[in-house]
């Protein structure tokens, strides 16, 4: 599951988890609407990542971001 992913489109993300692990709708209705209202990407922070580390990152995570179709360009 991409998390940016669940935070843009929650309802679908959601039905696509539920679906995958054969868990009922029924019963979950209310747990998926609040989750489909409060998700979002996190506001409580702010990256300062240097060139350098933003480098570093592209390097260690491109194989697994290239599994889930995550395409990043490398900092020079």
């Amino acid at each position: 599951m991409n998390y940016d992913e669940l935070c843009e489109n929650p309802d679908k993300i959601i039905d696509n988890i539920l679906k995958h692990t054969e868990l009922p709708i029924n019963g979950f209705e209310q747990t998926k609407k609040y989750y489909v209202n409060h998700l979002h990407q996190p506001t409580y922070y702010t990256l300062d990542f240097t060139p350098l580390d933003l480098d570093n990152i592209y390097e260690v995570t491109k194989e697994t971001a290239s599994r889930f179709g995550l395409r990043f360009p490398k900092i020079q």
